[in-house]
């Protein structure tokens, strides 16, 4: 998935599904002239442009880079409970193992960040920053509401962990587990992307 794509969801957004995300990520953007009335799709597409461009975030396989933040928040904050919420965990492992290679299509990753958005509400809701908080998905579905759980990964989450090769000098390589610090930009990163790819789940779900 490249940047292209992501100006080609904002293009097929509907007017409601525009304004609903414009002014969701308006503030976040920096506007420092126009108002929020006088940003078009164009000016909203060339801020997002200037992120990626400013901060040195490839503009090509954006997925991967998306795919290794939310994975790794799921490792630190969630354990997921129960036969349903198991078997959507499954699907976005399955999912994400294809997001981590890159050249993934639009579907693709609006699938992976269905389920990654709804696994995070409630150790969000909870404000369980410990780890490992015992969630049970009982439903799977978006809502308006689901921003908050995107605002709450934006102002909360300050870190992920991931797995690693070492390579020590005697003995054998093994996995070791870290802990990331997000910086302020990948947290932006995380909360456009996720922004735009909720707005666009709930517009195929007829919200907009």
């Amino acid at each position: 998935m490249t940047t292209q794509d992501l100006y080609e969801i904002i293009d097929e957004f509907s007017d409601a599904a525009y304004e609903k995300c414009k002014e969701y990520l308006f503030n976040l953007l920096n506007f420092e002239v126009l108002s929020t009335e006088q940003v078009r799709r164009v000016d909203f597409k060339e801020k997002i442009a200037g992120f990626f461009t400013d901060k040195g975030y490839s503009k090509k396989d954006i997925e991967k880079l998306y795919a290794k933040i939310a994975d790794g928040i799921i490792l630190r904050y969630v354990s997921i409970q129960g036969d349903r919420g198991v078997k959507y965990d499954k699907r976005r492992k399955a999912l994400s193992s294809q997001l981590l290679r890159g050249g993934c299509g639009i579907d693709t990753v609006l699938d992976y960040a269905f389920i990654f958005i709804q696994e995070c509400w409630y150790f969000t809701d909870a404000k369980d920053y410990g780890g490992n908080h015992k969630t049970v998905m009982d439903a799977f579905s978006c809502a308006p509401e689901d921003f908050t759980t995107v605002t709450r990964l934006y102002n909360d989450v300050d870190k992920y962990d991931f797995y690693d090769t070492t390579s020590p000098l005697i003995g054998r390589s093994k996995e070791e587990l870290y802990v990331h610090t997000l910086s302020a930009a990948e947290k932006k990163y995380l909360c456009i992307l996720n922004a735009i790819f909720l707005t666009r789940l709930l517009q195929a779900g007829g919200e907009y």
